[in-house]
Parts: C-alpha cells; structure tokens; sequence
C-alpha cells in the first residue's frame, strides 16, 4: 500500500485524496476511481503520478466513450428512413446493453418501428408488454413483466410527442445506461429527420384525399405480388372497382359530398383488406385490390361483402338512384405483365356496368379445356 511521507495520518492521506480529486471539475470528481483498490500501488509513485494515473484513466474512458458515440453518429448519418434509424441503433447498442427490444411509437402508441432479437412465443409475449405502456411513465422509468424490465423515454416531435424504449432481461449497469442517456441524444437528432423523411415519403406514395396507395406505389407493389406468386405457385387475384352513380353524388349533393362519399368506400376497403393484401385509388372513382393467397371463389365473397358496405352508406342523390359499386375480377395467369393484368380485368370491369350496374364480372377458367367464360353476378 502506498504510505504518505510527511504527516503520516489518516487525515493527511484524506486531505491529499480530496486535493487530488479537486483539481477536476466538480461534475466529474465521483467518476475518479478514488476507490480503495486504486491505492494499492507501488511505492516508487507519488503523488503527482498518482494523480496524473487517475486522470489518465479517465481520460481513456471518455475517449472510448466518445468513440462508441462518433461511430453511432456515422451510422445514423446515412440512413434516412425511421424503419433504417431503430434497427441500425439496437444493433449498435446491442453489444454495450444486451436487449430483447428496441423501438420507437409514435403518439397514436400503435409500435410499426421496432428491431426484435427474439422470435416466435417469446417476441409475442414481449410485444403484448410494449404495447402496455402508457403515458402516464415518466422518462427513464423501469417497469417489470415477469422477467422482462422495459424502459422508455419521450421525445417531442413537431407532430406531437413519442416513445422510444427497449426491453432487457437485466437491469442494466449504471455506466451503460448512461451510455444509453448519452446515445438516445445522438438517435433523437436523426430521429427528426427520419419522422420528416417518412412524411414526405408517406405524401408522396398515399393518395391525397382518402390515404391509400397510390397509382405509382400499386405498379411497384403489384409487380412484387406477381413476381411472389409465380416463383411460390399461389394464387393471386385482381379486383378493380368504380363507383356506380358517382357522377349524380357531385351534381346533385356537391362536390364535397362527393369527396366523403370516397373517402367512406375507401375506410370500407382499409378495414375489409388483410395486412397482405394491396389497396389503391388508381383514378377518380376507380379503386384497385390485389388479394395475395386468394383465388376467384374467396374474391367473390370479398366482393359480396364490400358490395354490401358500400350499399349500406345509404347514398342516394336521388330517388331511386343510390350509390353502388361494379367489380371485375380476373386470376393472375403467371406469364402476363402487370399492364395487360389490368386491362384484361377492365374489360370485365365495363362488362359488369354495361350489363347491370351493381354486379360483378369475372373470369372462370375451365380446368379442362383452359376455355374461359365471364360470370356475371348481380348485387
């Protein structure tokens, strides 16, 4: 053990310890590892040397600190979306702070933005303890599930507020979570950017008055379906949809009215998809679907019960005239473009208003013969 020449009292020792550790700032003095184990050096060092061991160490931590932080701030830099911005951060802190969960919510609470390292059972269980946070928690706070500990912290957007939190098993020691405290600094600068990243792309592939895909989004995504089912053998088919006395609703109840009366079908087709499926306005009144996994038989019974939703808004301009809806729905061949798709099953689309508006025309191919016939089927 190092022994103080001169006084040789405990006092003395004290009061050199609590010299040492002022002449650093007064923030920074309980992170000097004045411990009992840092006495317990040779003799041949004094108390200069010792000092100056002491700050040196410090001053490697800090560098490595700003190191992690400097690598985190070129990583987050060339990313732009918010999906990209989460996934990128949980996997640079994953090393320093072992975690189930990282993610961030915005303020409607619904978590589309998460990067998981658990799977199956395990993921579902942590994502039920996710979706339970409220806002009533304050910054920081720790919430335990079991064997699970979430922690979350708000960040204000221009648009309202958010929640950025991640899930561990363990409590994490104090100098990672400063770490953590130090980092989310670094993401809530980036995250702006990805939250105004992700407006003007939603702006810019949504149609403006009812939110769904638009033209340009449904060509890329239905390329993407076509490409799926052909490699994997499923089926897939096009629904094309126009409004039937769409015309009379502007003329006679005015355009805004017309405008509701869009944007009602288009909340009836949001809420009737699956997660899998493509929705789109492609034109005035015109709506398109792409339904994965679905062959003509179950299109027609989403048919049929889309019908009647739109039949059950109740808008009629004029006594005896009500709005409706006409379907043509075709399978998907595996060997046509997406171009020649559509415009096959807009043919069939005009056969279902030209014969009865109201109904739907669709494809049927005889197994046998490969000869196909239109079946027409009144609403």
């Amino acid at each position: 053990m190092l022994m103080f020449s001169g006084a040789g009292s405990e006092d003395s020792l004290l009061a050199v310890e609590k010299w040492g550790m002022t002449m650093l700032p007064k923030e920074e003095e309980q992170l000097l590892p004045f411990a009992e184990g840092a006495l317990a050096l040779p003799v041949q060092y004094g108390w200069g040397e010792r000092r100056q061991l002491h700050e040196f160490d410090y001053l490697k931590q800090q560098a490595a600190r700003l190191y992690r932080l400097n690598k985190l701030h070129r990583r987050l830099a060339g990313t732009l979306h918010l999906a990209g911005l989460v996934e990128a951060f949980s996997l640079w802190l994953k090393p320093f702070l072992p975690h189930l969960v990282f993610g961030y919510c915005p303020e409607d609470g619904e978590c589309r933005h998460f990067s998981s390292h658990v799977h199956g059972e395990e993921r579902r269980k942590v994502m039920a303890f996710v979706r339970s946070m409220g806002r009533e928690e304050s910054d920081g706070s720790c919430l335990q599930y079991g064997e699970y500990l979430r922690y979350k912290w708000e960040v204000k957007t221009a648009d309202g507020a958010g929640f950025l939190f991640v899930v561990c098993r363990k409590k994490p020691e104090a100098d990672k979570f400063d770490l953590m405290n130090d980092a989310l600094d670094v993401l809530v600068e980036n995250l702006h950017r990805g939250l105004e990243y992700e407006k003007i792309h939603f702006q810019a592939t949504r149609d403006a008055l009812t939110g769904l895909a638009n033209r340009r989004v449904f060509d890329q995504q239905g390329r993407e379906l076509m490409t799926a089912a052909r490699q994997h053998g499923y089926p897939v088919t096009l629904m094309l949809l126009d409004l039937d006395n769409f015309k009379a609703v502007n003329d006679t109840l005015g355009h805004l009215r017309g405008d509701e009366a869009l944007v009602a079908v288009a909340d009836i087709l949001r809420s009737t998809v699956r997660a899998t499926d493509l929705v789109a306005r492609i034109g005035g009144d015109e709506f398109a679907l792409i339904l994965d996994n679905t062959d003509l038989s179950g299109a027609k019974i989403f048919a049929d019960r889309m019908c009647k939703a739109v039949d059950d808004l109740g808008i009629q301009p004029l006594a005896g005239v009500r709005l409706g809806v006409s379907v043509g729905l075709s399978l998907y061949n595996g060997k046509e473009n997406l171009a020649s798709w559509i415009e096959r099953t807009d043919s069939l689309l005009y056969q279902a208003k030209a014969v009865n508006r109201g109904g739907t025309v669709a494809e049927v191919r005889n197994q046998e013969s490969g000869i196909r016939k239109q079946e027409v089927e009144d609403r």
